[in-house]
């Protein structure tokens, strides 16, 4: 298992386990900066990023997690390697 699948689930334990929004919020920012290189669907990558600029962090890390928006990001993650 690699370490962008390994790390992406540790956040979703975060999630499942009632982890604080702002600490699931900084795993996602270390985890999107460390691998925003190797991941394929670049287009929602990038959209991430430029959010993390602006967007309430709560949106961010539901987006990311559970909703539609990245669905494609987590099937590449946790699906398709």
């Amino acid at each position: 298992m690699t370490d962008l699948k390994t790390e992406f689930l540790e956040i979703i334990f975060a999630w499942t386990k009632g982890d604080s929004y702002p600490d699931i919020y900084t795993m996602l920012v270390i985890w999107i900066s460390k691998h925003k290189d190797e991941i394929k669907t670049q287009n929602e990558v990038q959209e991430i990023l430029q959010r993390m600029e602006s967007d309430e962090l709560k949106e961010i890390v539901e987006d990311v997690l559970v909703g539609m928006k990245y669905f494609n990001l987590r099937k590449e993650v946790l699906i398709d390697r």
